[in-house]
């Protein structure tokens, strides 16, 4: 943290690195606080770490990664890193009201690179988050998100060679301009044609750029996915 950070003699400061006097007096006052708190028996104000972990990993899965989330965040990045892949029950408030825009302002952007350092971060988290089995935002049900008890799962979609396995992470990559992971699924071509039409290309455009046969991807007008 530069000496000019305004979170310096805050909670925020100490959670970002600072070690120096000022930061440790903001936590200590806090955690002393809440200890206050607690033997008076006032019930400790915390929300439910469900709805924040979701978010993070469905960051991590557009290519986010745990130092850049940190920068957005005003975090540190091992502690995201420890709140995304852990299971502890409870944030502050203001923490999952902070993770909560933050995946507002990042969930329908994907991450750019200018540079080799930044193309490997990219590719690094979006191979983490599927190595884990982390859903990327547009495969989550916004509404569900802060329930505890919500267990999102892989969509599938319907083809004519039955289910098979849609990777929303592995869509984003593709149409990212990132690298083939893996051969695509019938139903990845065809939601990747879909969004490509969607986004106006052209059939010729599709096949030359992406190798996506239109004749066989394009579902006709009404059949809409399982």
């Amino acid at each position: 943290m530069s000496p000019e950070d305004p979170r310096h003699g805050r909670v925020a400061g100490y959670r970002a690195g600072c070690r120096n006097s000022c930061c440790r007096r903001g936590i200590n006052h806090y955690n002393q606080t809440r200890k206050l708190r607690t033997l008076e028996g006032e019930p400790a104000r915390l929300a439910s770490a469900a709805g924040s972990r979701l978010r993070l990993r469905a960051l991590v899965a557009l290519g986010w990664s745990f130092p850049t989330l940190a920068d957005h965040a005003g975090y540190d990045r091992s502690w995201l890193r420890v709140l995304a892949t852990g299971h502890q029950p409870t944030v502050e408030p203001n923490t999952a009201l902070r993770i909560r825009r933050l995946y507002d302002d990042l969930a329908m952007t994907l991450p750019t690179a200018t540079n080799t350092w930044q193309r490997r971060s990219i590719t690094r988290a979006r191979e983490y988050a599927s190595n884990h089995g982390w859903l990327p935002p547009l495969a989550l049900e916004d509404d569900r998100l802060d329930d505890p008890s919500y267990q999102p799962k892989p969509p599938r979609l319907h083809t004519g060679l039955g289910q098979q396995l849609l990777d929303h992470a592995v869509v984003e990559r593709v149409l990212s301009g990132q690298p083939r992971p893996r051969k695509l699924t019938r139903a990845e071509s065809t939601e990747i044609y879909r969004r490509l039409r969607a986004r106006g290309h052209s059939t010729t455009e599709i096949e030359n750029t992406y190798g996506i046969n239109s004749q066989r991807y394009a579902r006709p007008e009404g059949d809409t996915a399982a």
